[in-house]
C-alpha cells in the first residue's frame, strides 16, 4: 500500500508544480513572473513534454582531458599492464 500511494504521489507532484507564467514589459524589459506583474500581463501556457528523446549527440572529437585525468588515466593504464604481465 505504501508503495502505491508513492507511486502516485511522485507522478501527481510534477501536475501540482505547474503554475502559471505571465510576461510583461517593465521599463522596457521582458519580465516573467508567477503572477501577473503588470497591466500588460500576459499568462503563458507552459506545459510539460510528453516524451523525452535520449538520443545523445554524437561528438565529432573527443574533448580534452584534464592534467589530472590523464594522470589518472595513465595510473590505470599502468596498473593494468603490470597486473597482466605478474599473470
Amino acid at each position: 500500500m505504501l508503495k502505491k500511494t508513492m507511486f502516485l504521489m511522485a507522478i501527481a507532484t510534477p501536475a501540482l508544480a505547474c503554475g502559471a507564467v505571465y510576461q510583461c514589459r517593465i521599463d522596457g524589459q521582458t519580465v516573467f513572473a508567477d503572477e501577473p506583474c503588470g497591466e500588460d500581463a500576459t499568462k503563458i501556457r507552459v506545459e510539460a513534454p510528453n516524451s523525452i528523446d535520449l538520443k545523445t549527440p554524437k561528438a565529432d572529437k573527443k574533448a580534452p582531458l584534464s592534467g589530472e585525468f590523464k594522470h589518472l588515466l595513465n595510473g590505470i593504464q599502468y596498473i593494468r599492464e603490470n597486473a597482466r604481465s605478474e599473470r
